[in-house]
């Protein structure tokens, strides 16, 4: 079974009034304990122990004044029931503005029916240098301005156009402009290439009871990812969040119908708990990682979670940062910044 929790302001990113709605926390974590059905009553008996250990009154969580105060102990002792239970932890951690800009490299610089073939590496890598240089370049005003469009659900062929030219404008990167150029041209001619307006754009989750719409949720992406990295884990129980659980719920019936989630109070649920801790420590250690703060009090059980167990979808500056060891990945900024002339 896989237990699910998260860390960090999840839905619609939105800039507004000169300032990014995340109350400047930039970046978004899901953490997976995956866990042996037997096991689970183990699990819950070691947490009742650690929770009497700590005199932890309520629900076991990481802003617990009490957990913070006894992070290395606490950290030891989840390493060792990790390694009793057989747990597997998956984590995502992901910057909610390079999401963004991912999904603008996919519908504005290299869109996937231009492609001829979206796996090959190459392209994979191409998509990944211009999304870290837009990242790098692009302003916030431009990027809160694309978002919106495409949450709109509007479907514009000609705004999406304009947008793409603004885009072109704002950069001195002549491969970008000349890909940005090739999809302007596509864009103008869709119907001559059987393409339908649907396809020019990214699809649509609903949230907030259907109320909201979003093209740019790292939350269903993240949640995706870890389906995928679990292939023969059909049940999943995540932390309750009563305004994504039917966007959840359809995201999983849509493209995993093998799989069912189920949605809990984490504060009734050990295991919750236990991912809880993994999400908001890993979330700690990078935040203050990238920012080059201090990171010694953080316990290495977090750390090598980080560099072992996550998926970090960010720029490569923050990638190098928090995965050190990944040789191809130090390479590929290298010559990234080669490129660039950075």
């Amino acid at each position: 079974m896989i237990f699910i929790d998260e860390s960090g302001h999840s839905g619609t990113i939105r800039y507004e009034e000169n300032a990014w709605n995340t109350n400047g926390d930039p970046y978004f974590v899901l953490a997976a304990i995956v866990i042996d059905e037997k096991n689970i009553a183990l699990l819950c008996e070691k947490m009742k122990e650690m929770k009497k250990k700590y005199k932890i009154q309520n629900e076991f969580k990481s802003s617990h004044k009490n957990v913070k105060k006894n992070i290395s102990s606490i950290a030891k002792d989840m390493e060792k029931i990790v390694n009793e239970l057989g747990i597997s932890i998956n984590v995502e951690v992901v910057n909610k503005k390079y999401c963004i800009v991912k999904q603008i490299v996919e519908y504005c610089v290299v869109p996937y029916y231009d492609c001829t073939d979206i796996t090959d590496e190459r392209e994979v890598k191409v998509r990944r240098i211009f999304a870290n240089y837009i990242y790098d370049n692009i302003s916030d005003k431009l990027l809160g301005e694309i978002v919106e469009m495409f949450d709109s659900n509007r479907q514009d062929v000609n705004e999406l156009i304009q947008m793409c030219q603004r885009l072109s404008e704002e950069f001195d990167y002549d491969a970008i402009r000349e890909s940005i150029a090739d999809t302007i041209y596509t864009l103008e001619n869709y119907e001559k290439y059987h393409l339908k307006i649907s396809n020019l754009f990214p699809l649509i989750d609903m949230y907030n009871g259907g109320r909201t719409a979003v093209s740019v949720c790292p939350h269903i992406d993240s949640l995706n990812h870890i389906m995928i990295l679990n292939p023969n884990e059909n049940h999943i129980i995540h932390d309750e969040i009563s305004e994504l659980s039917d966007a959840f719920g359809l995201n999983v019936e849509k493209y995993f119908e093998d799989k069912e989630i189920e949605f809990r109070k984490s504060k009734c649920d050990f295991c919750l708990q236990f991912a809880d801790l993994v999400a908001g420590f890993v979330r700690e250690y990078v935040i203050k990682k990238v920012e080059k703060e201090d990171t010694s009090f953080i316990p290495p059980f977090f750390s090598r979670i980080v560099e072992v167990d996550t998926n970090v979808v960010a720029s490569y500056d923050e990638q190098c940062e928090l995965v050190p060891y990944n040789i191809s990945l130090q390479e590929e900024r290298f010559w990234y910044k080669d490129l660039i002339k950075i």
